[in-house]
């Protein structure tokens, strides 16, 4: 119910070698912000955010409309 919509992948091998790489490829692809978590089950809250070809790492409870 929101601006943005999800993917989740479940399979055992990948094209990229982490999330991460996936976002970035996935900005690259479609030329859009795009939201990634970075699995630190210590701090879930932690985000990449790669906008603009920017990439950082943000809190999700900072984030409007997410």
């Amino acid at each position: 119910n929101g601006p943005y919509t999800s993917l989740w992948f479940n399979a055992p091998d990948l094209p990229w070698a982490s999330a991460q790489e996936c976002a970035r490829a996935a900005h690259e692809a479609l030329g859009a912000e795009v939201l990634c978590y970075l699995d630190q089950p210590e701090e879930p809250w932690l985000i990449l955010r790669v906008v603009e070809g920017e990439a950082e790492r943000v809190d999700e409870r900072n984030l409007d409309d997410f």
